[in-house]
């Protein structure tokens, strides 16, 4: 069986993390002082987990030759 090379992919992934996660922050810092959302949302999103959906839908984004940046909009 030949080996294949997932570093490109799992490079990616992490790169759609931390593109996912700048985003989330970006959100939550208008709810700081207004309500406990940020706390529960970190609570729920920062397990580190749920970040396939996002490399999807970045990655579609870009293959159609959109703007990731307004995937998160």
């Amino acid at each position: 069986m030949p080996r294949t090379d997932f570093g490109p992919l799992l490079s990616s992934l992490a790169g759609s993390a931390v593109w996912i996660d700048d985003a989330l922050a970006g959100f939550m810092k208008d709810y700081r002082t207004a309500s406990i959302l940020p706390s529960a949302a970190s609570h729920c999103l920062g397990g580190g987990g749920k970040r396939v959906r996002p490399f999807l839908v970045k990655s579609a984004c870009e293959a159609c030759g959109g703007d990731p940046s307004r995937a998160v909009h």
